[in-house]
């Protein structure tokens, strides 16, 4: 036998027991998660790498389409002036054929 071996007397030692098993649990638990987070980050980078191929291959198809089109100059003041349709011609309109409906509906009464 060991020359230095001490008994320490435990109380509640299933209580004890019961907290050990516990912890060890939870942390098992958190190993998973942290497990789960490394699994993920790992993805994210793997996606992000792909965006990145992605973004590249589109801006190169970009430049390729560019340099295929025709070079021509586009004179801006003309762009500007051209006149913008605005919301208020198809209200004009819709208030013109509610008038001639109303018209027609004052005729189907006199008859």
């Amino acid at each position: 036998m060991p020359k230095d071996l001490y008994f320490v007397g435990l109380k509640n030692q299933k209580e004890l027991r019961k907290s050990i098993l516990l912890s060890s649990k939870s942390i098992i638990e958190n190993l998973q998660h942290f497990e789960d987070f490394r699994k993920k980050r790992t993805e994210k980078l793997r996606e992000i790498e792909k965006l990145k191929s992605i973004t590249d291959e589109i801006s190169s198809l970009i430049e390729r389409l560019k340099s295929e089109l025709p070079k021509i100059k586009v004179d801006m003041e003309k762009v500007k002036a051209a006149p913008q349709k605005t919301k208020e011609e198809p209200v004009k309109a819709l208030g013109h054929l509610r008038g001639e409906l109303d018209a027609i509906e004052a005729k189907l009464k006199n008859l």
